[in-house]
């Protein structure tokens, strides 16, 4: 070793002195060797974080260890009931929000609100979050996460305000977003690539099963009930991640216990955490990129915020308030990007995992939200009012599109599994979001038979479950281990930034079209006092007889508004489909990712013309 290091960097007399270059090759070897195996990657532009080194000496423990598989088996059931209560919350709140804020008065100005809020908090928060987990540990983050999320809903259940429950979810969403973005991280981190689809999709079944009976949940719960179906969860949630939490932290024990005496000696003078606490904490406020981030949030939440509140502003768009918030965070963005792109010391996105692979996976999952988002906001509130469906089934409904997403996303996982690829089936994932969208316009107005919305529904679904999953395992795939969790951090952003923007273009939408398309359908003899308060609390329609003339009048404003949020979603998927067509082909093996290794095969994303990545859809 000392020998090569000598022929490799020429220490003789003065010669260190004299080449930069090798004296830095040097003190790369030398610190190698007072810290733990495996924690110097000399090819990496950036050495391995704690949490990194910790979940690798954990898989490793279990390869090796004969009970390693029961193990295996302990961590993933534990990681699934954790998914099974984030579905469960999902299924159930997810009915209840346009409740909730109907309750306050505030229907259809704060349910935008909220979802604008939540997009952007959980866009930022990823980033946050992913940093944690590679600088700190993956346990320490599922317990941070839980404490947001705790806290978030208790303040959701006891407060009295539409400012008060935004305030909450938005806190909540940094405790969920940590959930499940950690119980995505874990599979990844403990799963080869051709199973990698299918560990992922595993964690959304059991949406199957909440779908079902999270209906009679609402149900039972009724209008006047909400608050306890936000506060059974600050019950639930911190009880069934402490079991996984647990887990996890003794394996990272474990690990440690077997190295030898140097190894724990070298690991408590370098990544310990008792030892290095201020160091490491330092480590996330400096490379998490928070005045980025700030700049990012601020910025967004200003340009979008006022799309769903001018409606109820003093002169609407003319309102010195809207235009100031448009103005001061258009510039925020602008900051935002030229500090990334210049001044940045650790960007959000760094360069080195830049990539053909990882741009185009950023680019569908941006419109799968963006546009998906546009319809989705709203499609409980329509449903509610064009169809007599009792609560329990319109529940089952609002669950539809999640339940085939999880479903096909199964299915999506074993067909990568077994074909080693991924690409094809982003291709028909986009295709069946396409028919979705189709199906529901109907000359200019959104269908509004039965038979129409649960397809829309089941096709968007089965569209999603194809493309979140083969997108998932791309991004994964691209990136070296010690990438994979800021690349998953930086994927998210952007599909809750698109999500954030397309609950803004619906928010402006409705607010800006829905009290007119009422006043327009409803008979005159109803007055505008009652047509606003038909605008503002919806569940007052559902008190008319379906065949009425009031009920039949609004589900025909409802029709005239929902029509452009449908053609604007469809007009958004081709986007996702040109980006599909030149995505990479990584071939799915037994490897952590597709770029480090020995098994790792040739990288697609060499120079090739633009016809042969067209044309490489196998």
């Amino acid at each position: 070793m000392e020998s090569k290091t000598e022929e490799e960097i020429g220490v003789t007399g003065n010669s260190i002195e004299s080449n930069t270059k090798h004296q830095e090759t040097n003190e790369q070897v030398i610190e190698a060797k007072v810290k733990p195996d495996n924690y110097i990657d000399v090819n990496a532009e950036v050495v391995k974080d704690r949490g990194v080194y910790r979940v690798e000496q954990s898989k490793s423990l279990l390869d090796s260890q004969k009970n390693g598989l029961i193990m295996k088996a302990i961590l993933g059931t534990s990681i699934l009931v954790c998914a099974w209560a984030s579905s469960l919350d999902s299924s159930v709140t997810s009915s209840l929000s346009s409740w909730a804020t109907s309750s306050y008065q505030k229907h259809s100005m704060g349910l935008g609100a909220t979802q604008i809020a939540v997009s952007i908090i959980t866009a930022v928060s990823k980033p946050v979050l992913g940093r944690i987990a590679n600088v700190i540990s993956r346990p320490s983050t599922y317990i941070i996460s839980i404490l947001f999320y705790t806290v978030g809903y208790i303040i959701v259940s006891a407060g009295d305000t539409i400012s008060a429950y935004i305030v909450g979810v938005a806190i909540t969403a940094v405790g969920s977003s940590g959930i499940g973005f950690m119980n995505d991280l874990t599979a990844a981190d403990m799963s080869v690539l051709k199973w990698r689809g299918l560990a992922t999709a595993m964690l959304s079944t059991p949406y199957i099963i909440n779908t079902w009976y999270a209906g009679y949940i609402v149900q039972d719960l009724g209008t006047s009930n909400w608050r306890w179906g936000y506060g059974m969860f600050c019950i639930i949630m911190p009880v069934v991640i402490a079991p996984a939490t647990i887990v996890m932290l003794y394996l990272e024990n474990r690990a440690k216990n077997s190295w030898s005496t140097v190894e724990q000696k070298n690991y408590k003078s370098n990544i310990s955490f008792r030892s290095n606490w201020k160091k490491m904490v330092w480590k996330v406020i400096i490379e998490v990129d928070v005045f980025g981030l700030l700049l990012l949030g601020f910025g967004f939440s200003l340009v979008l915020l006022p799309l769903s509140l001018y409606s109820t502003a003093q002169n609407g768009w003319k309102n010195p308030s809207i235009i100031a918030m448009i103005v001061v965070g258009g510039v925020l963005l602008i900051v935002f990007f030229f500090y990334e792109a210049f001044f940045a010391p650790f960007p959000i996105v760094p360069k080195r995992v830049l990539n053909r692979t990882l741009i185009c996976s950023i680019i569908i999952d941006f419109f799968y939200q963006f546009g998906g988002m546009i319809p989705l906001v709203y499609l409980s509130s329509y449903a509610y009012i064009v169809q007599d469906w009792p609560d329990k089934d319109w529940t089952y409904f609002n669950n539809t599109l999640t339940m085939a997403l999880c479903v096909i996303g199964v299915v999506a996982g074993i067909c990568l599994r077994y074909t080693h690829r991924y690409k094809i089936f982003q291709i028909f994932g986009v295709i069946l979001s396409i028919l979705g969208s189709g199906i529901m316009i109907d000359g200019k107005n959104a269908r509004t038979n039965t038979l129409s919305l649960v397809w829309s529904q089941i096709l968007d679904g089965a569209g999603g479950g194809f493309n979140v999953v083969a997108t998932g395992v791309a991004l994964q795939a691209c990136v070296p281990h010690r990438d994979i969790s800021i690349s998953m951090a930086i994927l998210s952003l952007c599909s809750y930034i698109g999500q954030s923007i397309g609950s803004a273009v619906a928010s402006a939408i409705w607010t800006g079209k829905m009290y007119n398309a009422l006043r327009k359908h409803i008979p005159d003899t109803v007055s505008d006092e009652e047509v606003y308060t038909f605008y503002s609390t919806y569940t007052t329609l559902r008190k008319y007889p379906m065949h009425g003339e009031v009920r039949q009048g609004a589900i025909k404003a409802y029709s005239e508004v929902s029509y452009y949020f449908f053609c604007i979603c469809l007009g958004l998927q081709f986007i996702r489909l040109i980006a599909v067509l030149f995505q990479s082909n990584y071939y799915l093996g037994d490897q952590q990712n597709a770029v480090e290794g020995e098994d790792s095969q040739e990288n697609p994303d060499n120079k090739k013309s633009w016809k042969e990545i067209l044309l490489d859809v196998f």
